[in-house]
Order: structure tokens, then sequence, then C-alpha cells
């Protein structure tokens, strides 16, 4: 190939971000070995990094168009991100995946859907029989099976209308299943937390528990420290001649007559003070 000329239109490599770019077209001889001015091929080659356009065009004008269409520059990490925010979005608001949707899902089925999502190339769960292998697709919330019989060909699964999987470009499905893995991720941080707020109640109603007990066991000690010190302070009987009637109010010992058994001062002063603690006519 033999570099024609430069170009004022012709942009700068975007490999070395040279601009010694020129327009080449091929060398095509006829049986005299006389090169063909008409019928030329034409690319562009960087001459600095030898990059070219690789495709050899029937005009310069066009080989000048290819060289310069470049891809779009590549989306950022943020718009990425949005992306797959706006994705989450979409399935709260659209699909009616709201938080308390994804919480009945306790048993990883959307960590499941996201790598189905995510995976360049179907999954199937073999399982093996006697006879044969039947393949089951893994998607949780259906399920397609179909059976395999031994030196038969690779088995066809048929999926349903309703698989979305197959619908979807490459980076669709990605984006889907980042939505999908950031929802599985908050409902485990929302379990975690319910836990969490369980295990502390459990721990301060055991605390609650702990202290009733203790001022239980402690109001038992101080009744029965206070019962014993009436009991030691109670006026000995001298004997069984004397008749002791003691004297409570509101379920309290305060007090108590003592005299001869058959004295009918000591027990007409008792019955007067059981009248007249229970409310009665004095």
């Amino acid at each position: 190939m033999t570099i024609i000329s430069g170009n004022d239109e012709l942009r700068g490599c975007p490999f070395c971000g040279s601009i010694r770019v020129g327009v080449g077209a091929s060398q095509d001889m006829d049986e005299n070995h006389n090169y063909i001015e008409d019928g030329r091929r034409w690319t562009v080659l960087c001459t600095d990094c030898g990059s070219s356009s690789s495709l050899y065009l029937p005009s310069e004008a066009d080989a000048i168009a290819r060289w310069n269409t470049r891809a779009s520059a590549a989306g950022g990490v943020r718009e990425a991100l949005e992306e797959i925010a706006a994705e989450r979005e979409r399935q709260v608001n659209k699909e009616g995946w709201t938080t308390e949707h994804d919480d009945q899902h306790d048993d990883e089925s959307l960590a499941l859907v996201a790598a189905l999502y995510a995976t360049p190339m179907p999954l199937y769960d073999v399982q093996i029989h006697t006879n044969g292998i039947r393949w089951v697709d893994p998607w949780p919330w259906h399920r397609h099976e179909t059976y395999h019989r031994y030196g038969d060909g690779d088995p066809v699964i048929r999926v349903n209308d309703g698989d979305k999987r197959s619908a979807h470009p490459r980076r669709r499905r990605l984006v889907v299943a980042a939505a999908l893995l950031i929802a599985e991720i908050e409902r485990l941080d929302r379990a975690c937390a319910l836990s969490a707020s369980l295990v502390q109640g459990v721990q301060e109603e055991g605390a609650v528990q702990q202290s009733i007990a203790t001022k239980q066991s402690t109001s038992g000690a101080e009744r029965s420290e206070t019962e014993t010190a009436v009991r030691e302070a109670r006026p000995s009987i001298p004997s069984d001649d004397f008749n002791c009637i003691w004297l409570y109010e509101d379920g309290r010992e305060v007090g108590c007559l003592n005299g001869p058994q058959d004295d009918p001062a000591v027990i007409a002063r008792g019955k007067h003070w059981a009248t007249t603690a229970s409310g009665g006519d004095a």
C-alpha cells in the first residue's frame, strides 16, 4: 500500500493521538505489472503507530468517513449506577417489587434470578436418573424441564413467553441483574436489622424480669426480717393461764392484750379493738 496523501479532513489517530495520518491506496497491477489507477481500494493509516482502518473501501471519501467515525465515549461509572438505580425504581413502581414483596422472598430467589440474568449462557439443573437425565431450568418462579434419554441429542428446553431474559440485550440484562442484587442486599439488611431488634427486645425483657425477680426477692427478705422483729417484740406470755389477744390493723399485728384467760375485761377490750379497726361502731 502506498500513502497517497494526507488530508485535512482526517482526524488524529484514536490510539496514539498522532496527526501524522494519511489516506492509502492498494497497489493493484495489471498483467503487465502496471499500477492500476482506477479501481483502487482505499484505507487510512497512522504513520506513527501503524494503526489503520483495516477496511479497503472503494473511494478515498469512504475511507476518510470510516476513519473519522468513532465510537461514542463510554459512559462513566456514575452513568451505569444511575441506570441501575432507575431500573430498581422501575421494578418497585411498575413491577410491584416493593420492600414488602421482596421480604417474602427469603429463599435467596432474588439472588438466583439476578445470577440467571447475568450469566452469559443458559444454566440448567441436571438431575441424573437411572434411564435418563432431566434438565431443569433453575428459574425459581416457574419450572421448565425436558427429559433427555441417553444417546439422544442435546435437549431443547422451551421457555415460556413470559420469560423476559432472552428478550433483552446483554447490557440490559446486566442492569436488571445489578438492580436485583441491590434488592437482595437491601432485603438482607432489613432482615438483619429485624433480627437485631428482636434480640435486643428479648434481652431487655430478660433484664426487666430479672429486675422484678430481684425486687421480689428483696421484698420477701424485708418482710421476713419485719415478721421476725415483730415476733421478737411480742411480750412473752408467762403461762397458759394468761390470754393473749393479738390486735390487727390493715392485716398487720399492731399490739396484743394480755391477761388471764378468763378475764372478761381483756376479752371485752379485744372485741372493742376489732370492731373499731374494722370500721364498725365503737
